[in-house]
């Protein structure tokens, strides 16, 4: 009970008498948990960092393994071929077309000629 309190439990002048109390008696506790969230953001971002270079690393070495050289040489010749025959194809495709339209128009003259 605080001096001029008239013994009412709960009275708002202790409840804050008590938090200051407890505020005042932590503080040191606070700036510790403070600096070990710091410690430990900063421990976080460098871990984050080391293993982001390791990954790096990792993929680096891969590419150079001459298993992966193949790999990727495969995927280009395969990738060329296909490309090659999608383009033969639309060739064809184009030259089919046009003989039919050359077809038509020598019809349609053909017509033309015969009703005059």
């Amino acid at each position: 009970m605080l001096i001029g309190c008239q013994g009412e439990q709960g009275c708002e002048g202790c409840k804050f008498a008590v938090l200051v109390l407890i505020f005042v008696t932590n503080i040191p506790s606070f700036a510790n948990r403070r600096q070990q969230e710091a410690e430990l953001k900063l421990i976080a971002e460098e871990t984050a960092k080391r293993v982001e270079e390791a990954i790096q690393k990792k993929v680096a070495e891969s590419l150079e393994s001459e298993e992966i050289k193949l790999e990727i040489q495969k995927l280009l010749e395969e990738g060329q071929k296909k490309l090659r025959e999608e383009v033969t194809v639309e060739l064809e495709k184009e030259k089919q077309a046009a003989l039919l339209d050359a077809q038509r128009k020598e019809a349609s003259s053909s017509l033309k000629r015969s009703f005059t």
